[in-house]
């Protein structure tokens, strides 16, 4: 371990050296760890300070308030470093906080007064505290700020602010470029990553220069027409003028896939540029071939983005530096002065997204003829001055402008008149010249200005007249384009107060906030969080049996329950003007299923089926016949189809009684484009749906189900529905929460995410615009343009972290109080049996039970072993008939790649009954692995303790039947916690087999445990030891409870990439359909899901610091509530 930064104790002190050790996450480039200087030591009296002696470490001091730190820039390679003055007293374990270990008696009281000095809490568990300042700022004026002062700038202000560590560089192994892209600090100072840093000198050049190049990018878009060209013609975009261009915003994946960021496209009468990015521009051609009816031409990338290198900086300035031209034709031509970003012309194989390989390296250069066309509203046709790109020639015009135009105009006119002025004044003195009287020379001026009045007059009459038109016309105009809107608008914040007290708080807001609120317990139904449980004693477990709902309604026929099969439930809510009903998938129930359509008057289902579900074959398939069908009395025949969106198709289903030739019609909106977990394509899609199926339903009941148990999709739906007509019915309402809540006392759960129900909101938006209670387009659009941005930042943030964590990412980042309780009703009723179904499926354990002999190899009577996916002890092959090899263990397993599969023995600890029949089954079935665990307590609360059967010196045998057992070697942790024997065993002379113990002995079974790194540290060991092919055993007391949970765990981790989205029930299922009660008791399978936290820990953190305590907050809080 490298040490910066020592503080050496006084011999009047005592001899206590605790640092503060702060680990380092891979992802992260840069740490900066603060240590203080020796003009520090007022605070730390008899303690001088030792510089750092490693070589790697560079030394940056700035000022923090009135004293004085020393900030050192760590590599990201190191792994552990520390300051400070005592030992194990403050852990840095993650990013901006600090930990606190637990004190021994003896030590506490001088902990306690280093701790006040610190300004830290002292307690006894680890509790995050907010530290000190980890980074310092530094603006172009050379003013410093850290992390607490920041927040005090002014906005503008703050995006001079840019980060220069003196020294900090990390390179890439065969080549001169580096690269710093603190994304964590951005985020932590800014709110999103708006800065990017290029690198590029030569490796001796590092210690002598600054070598950091700030490229910032402002989120106020530019808008600009544009038109695209190239020197290539065979490169160009050619579009026909009579097409509308639209283009749209792309991203490249791991895979080098190109994959849309935008949900669809847009036209492009207006390009707004927000980021760095792809983007593809296409038209739709109403006369081609093709099949999607779409040409694509070529895809744009506009670079830098976070994967490229910018080799030459010169060339690079801010993308708001265009520069004005002229003036022609009332439009303005604009071109760039230098180029602001390089263009990539990407040509697409087929339809496909993939980029050509041999087109990858196309890049157009500040040669190229790019021109940028900008709209402007002014009057009047003026000549331009204009520069090209190619040859940089300037052609000079005159420039006339408006005030100009008609100065000359006016000076031309009155020269006319000076002139008509002059020629009278001849004509008048040659008159006289020829003795013409003064009577005639008065009368023909007299008539000349006469006629020169009557021309002023009906000049004045005609200037009156065109005044009054035009001052008409621009009273309609106003009147038309700008009052009557105003007006409109007005009257409807009269009528409908509370949608617009909605909408401009919803324009207002940050959407991630805004979403979030929907996870605070307040928006829990206290129904839910005050339901009855039944629990049942399995093994010395206290498990939950079931959870009462009686309060909420339940849709139940005394001659057909309907409840106890597809789980009903009526919502019983003010806000929805129709009859809606909840159930499970019916799996292959289907002649129940129409029966209960037809005898509750069912006319309208909603299937959200995701057609791209991995479970798809596993978990359904579909219940209406594709022509006819006959289930029992009822035939049910299709009468029509229609397709919807491209999202859903409407299937109509006419139900006939044999018996009483009565007739019913049934509807099924199937949705089929809508993930779980995830948002659909567009809101249109919820939209247009509720506006169809209310249309429709009339008197009817419309029941609404997925593939699995209800999740978030259902629940969008009809919180949409339901705040919809809240709006329009009652005036006094504008906060969609009450009805979330208010609906929440009709059913189990409810729960939905951050994006679920931002995307409430914005089909609100667009049904209430389509409708007209929202008329300002402006407004509208600019909150339609913003949530596009929330969801291509949302979608960007976890592409971040790539494909493996993103699943789990929206899992943590969505996880509430009420998405707990629903994993928990979910967890109570997964493949749980009646006696009846337990008996027929648990035979041999039944029979071993009967047998006075036998039944001692069944630890507990209350937990059966299932017949299938059980073993013999005595071979690898089962024979069902013969019990004399029964041992209560079951085998799962699954294949994790070709050729490679993974099984896992679960069973019970040994005791003096079955310890021959375990080691036989090591021996048989060529176990690799074992692991044994037990808890501090497990010997002190059970009749029935465990048997150690390994060895306890190395090179010691033990004899069981006709197997030994050899300790060839033991490791042991440093607190015992945790022991690895390796271990051989024989049969008689047979060569003998291998494998390798692990005994952990501190798995507590404590309500919540802090066992997450000691288990999780088993976990990689068995990983680590494990052979494809060849079993896993793992035991404890009562072979289900904690068995099940390291099971789930390996589990999760196994597929934890290969799924679509995380769902740990999806998990249990797995386990519990090998072994009946596995994961017995609630804690059980949150910490399960609590080890995948800790080793992830980093990434989370990273990903967002209240996500990662969420759920260890949640599980407090529920534990507090004794929900769990």
């Amino acid at each position: 371990m490298n040490t910066i930064g020592t503080f050496e104790a006084d011999k009047n002190l005592k001899n206590l050296t605790f640092p503060i050790k702060y680990k380092i996450p891979k992802e992260i480039g840069v740490i900066l760890v603060k240590c203080p200087n020796d003009n520090y030591s007022k605070k730390y009296p008899g303690y001088k300070y030792v510089p750092p002696s490693s070589k790697n470490i560079k030394e940056f001091t700035g000022y923090d308030h009135d004293d004085t730190y020393t900030w050192f820039l760590i590599d990201k390679i190191k792994t552990d470093f520390t300051c400070g003055k005592y030992k194990k007293s403050l852990n840095v374990t993650e990013e901006w906080k600090y930990t606190i270990d637990k004190r021994t008696s003896n030590e506490s009281e001088d902990f306690k007064s280093n701790c006040k000095e610190k300004d830290v809490k002292v307690s006894s568990y680890l509790e995050p505290q907010n530290t000190e300042n980890f980074i310092i700022i530094i603006t172009e004026d050379g003013k410093y700020y850290n992390t607490k002062t920041i927040s005090n700038i002014k906005q503008s202000e703050k995006k001079k602010v840019f980060l220069t560590f003196k020294g900090i560089y990390f390179f890439k192994k065969n080549t001169n470029e580096y690269v710093v892209s603190p994304h964590l600090y951005c985020n932590l100072v800014f709110g999103i990553p708006e800065f990017v840093f290029i690198v590029n000198k030569d490796v001796n050049e590092i210690d002598k220069k600054n070598f950091f190049y700030h490229i910032y990018k402002d989120r106020n878009p530019i808008e600009v027409k544009i038109k695209l060209k190239f020197n290539n013609e065979t490169m160009l975009p050619v579009y026909p003028e009579f097409q509308e261009i639209k283009y749209q915003m792309f991203g490249i994946n791991r895979k080098k896939e190109l994959k849309p960021i935008w949900n669809r496209a847009r036209p492009l009468s207006v390009l707004k540029i927000y980021d760095y990015g792809i983007y593809k521009f296409f038209y739709e051609c109403d006369f081609c071939n093709d099949v999607n009816n779409t040409v694509v031409n070529a895809i744009i990338f506009f670079g830098p983005n976070k994967d490229s290198i910018i080799n030459d900086t010169k060339n690079i300035i801010d993308i708001k530096e265009f520069k004005p031209g002229c003036k022609k034709e009332k439009y303005t031509y604009a071109y760039l002065k230098k180029v602001t970003f390089g263009v990539h012309v990407l040509i697409l194989d087929d339809d496909e997204y993939t980029i050509s390989e041999e087109l990858k390296g196309i890049v157009f250069n500040s040669k190229d003829d790019i021109t940028i066309k900008m709209a402007i509203n002014e009057l009047g046709s003026q000549e331009c001055v204009y520069e090209t790109l190619l040859n940089s020639q300037i052609i000079e015009k005159t420039i006339f402008s408006e005030e100009e135009k008609d100065a000359k105009e006016k000076e031309q006119k009155n020269d006319l008149h000076l002139e008509h002025v002059k020629e009278f004044i001849d004509d008048l003195f040659e008159k006289s010249t020829k003795n013409t009287t003064a009577i005639e020379i008065r009368k023909m001026f007299h008539d000349e200005h006469e006629n020169r009045y009557f021309t002023v007059v009906f000049g004045i009459f005609a200037i009156v007249i065109l005044t009054i038109f035009i001052a008409y016309g621009c009273f309609r105009i106003n009147h038309v384009f700008f009052l009557s809107p105003y007006l409109k608008e007005r009257e409807l914040r009269r009528i409908y107060t509370n949608i617009y007290i909605w909408w401009d708080e919803l324009q207002k807001c940050n959407f991630s906030s805004y979403g979030e609120s929907i996870l605070e317990p307040c928006y829990t139904s206290k129904k839910v969080l005050k339901v009855k449980k039944e629990t049942k004693v399995l093994g010395y477990e206290k498990t939950v049996v079931k959870y009462h709902f009686e309060d909420i309604c339940v849709v139940d026929d005394e001659k057909f329950n309907a409840t106890s099969i597809f789980d009903v439930y009526k919502i019983n809510s003010p806000y929805l003007k129709c009859s809606y009903m909840i159930c499970n998938y019916p799996k292959e129930e289907y002649a129940k299923f129409w029966e209960m359509l037809y005898r509750k008057d069912i006319g309208i289902i909603i299937a959200i089926l995701s057609e791209n579900s991995s479970l798809k074959n596993v978990c359904f398939s579909h219940y209406w016949p594709e022509l006819s069908a006959t289930y029992g009395d009822l035939t049910i025949e299709k009468e029509s189809f229609d397709k919807y969106l491209m999202e859903y198709n409407k299937i109509t289903y006419k139900i006939t009684d044999i018996k009483t030739k009565n007739q019913k019609i049934v509807t099924i909106f199937y949705v089929f484009h809508w993930k779980p977990n995830s948002l659909p394509y567009t809101e249109k899609c919820i939209v247009e749906l509720r506006y169809l199926v209310e249309e429709l339903a009339g008197e009817k009941s419309i029941l609404i189900h997925s593939e699995k148990s209800p999740c978030s999709r259902i629940y969008v739906y009809i919180y949409f529905a339901a705040i919809y007509n809240a709006f329009i019915d009652y005036s006094d309402f504008y906060n969609p929460k009450d009805v979330i809540l208010n609906i929440r006392d009709s059913i189990k759960g409810g729960a939905i995410g951050i994006a679920d129900y931002n995307m409430i909101m914005r089909a609100l938006v667009e049904v209430f615009y389509m409708e007209e209670y929202i008329i300002n387009k402006k407004r509208y659009l600019k909150y339609v343009d913003a949530f596009e941005q929330y969801l291509y930042r949302r979608s960007k943030n976890k592409e971040n972290f790539g494909s493996l964590l993103k699943n789990f990412l929206s899992f943590a980042a969505d996880f509430s109080v009420l998405k707990l309780i629903e994993m928990l009703h979910g967890m109570s009723t997964l493949l749980i049996l009646n006696n009846q179904e337990m008996k027929k499926k648990c035979s041999r354990f039944y029979m071993i039970n009967d047998d006075d002999e036998l039944k001692r190899r069944n630890k507990y009577s209350e937990i059966p072993c299932q017949d299938n996916f059980t073993i013999d002890c005595r071979s690898t092959k089962l024979n069902r008939d013969d019990l004399n090899g029964y041992i209560h263990a079951n085998l799962m397993k699954y294949p994790l790649e070709v050729g490679k599969n993974r099984e896992i023995i679960m069973c019970q600890s040994p005791n003096n009954h079955t310890i021959d029949n375990i080691v036989e089954m090591i021996y048989n079935h060529n176990v690799c692995v074992i692991a044994m665990i037990t808890s501090p307590t497990s010997f002190e609360r059970n009749s029935n303790p465990d048997l150690d059967y390994i060895p306890a010196k190395i090179s010691e045998k033990i004899t069981y039947g006709d197997y030994e057992i050899i300790l060839e070697n033991q490791k042991k942790s440093p607190d015992e916690k945790l022991i690895q024997s390796f271990c051989k065993i024989t049969e008689g002379d047979e060569e003998g087999r291998k494998f390798v113990h692990l005994h952990i002995k501190n798995w507590s079974d404590q309500s919540l445990t802090k066992n997450e790194p000691d288990v999780l540290a088993l976990y990689k060991l068995i990983i680590e030891y494990a052979k494809p092919n060849h079993p896993i055993l793992i035991h404890c007391n009562n072979g289900v409870g904690k068995t099940g949970t390291l099971s789930m765990i390996i589990h999760m981790f196994d597929f934890f990439d290969k799924s679509e989205y995380f769902d740990p029930l999806m998990h249990l299922e797995a386990i519990r359909k090998h072994r009946y009660h596995a994961v017995l008791r609630e804690h059980d399978f949150l910490f399960a899901i609590s080890v995948l936290y800790e080793n992830y820990k980093v990434q989370l953190y990273e990903f967002n610091p209240s996500v990662y305590f969420r759920f260890y907050n949640i599980c407090s809080y529920a534990n507090k509530q004794k929900m769990i």
